[in-house]
C-alpha cells in the first residue's frame, strides 16, 4: 500500500516536471526560486534539466507501482 502511495507522488511530480522543461512554464522556472548550479545550465539547459528529472521521477514512480521497488515494510 506504502509502496503505492509513494509510487503515484513519484509519477505525480515527474510528470509535473517534465511538463515544467517542455512547455517552458516559467512559474516553475523563475531563476529567483532555483539553485545556482540549475541557472548556470542557461536556458535551453534549465529546460532540459527538468525533463531529465521529470524522466526520472516518473521512472522511479513506475518502478514502484511495478513492484521492482518497495519500501520497509512492503518487503
Amino acid at each position: 500500500m506504502q509502496s503505492t502511495i509513494v509510487g503515484t507522488i513519484f509519477v505525480f511530480f515527474g510528470v509535473i516536471a517534465f511538463a515544467t522543461g517542455l512547455l517552458n512554464w516559467q512559474a516553475l522556472l523563475d531563476p529567483a526560486r532555483n539553485y545556482t548550479f540549475i541557472n548556470a545550465l542557461g536556458p535551453v539547459g534549465k529546460r532540459v534539466f527538468f525533463c531529465l528529472l521529470g524522466l526520472f521521477l516518473w521512472g522511479v514512480g513506475v518502478a514502484f507501482l511495478l513492484g521492482a521497488l518497495r519500501l520497509g515494510s512492503d518487503r
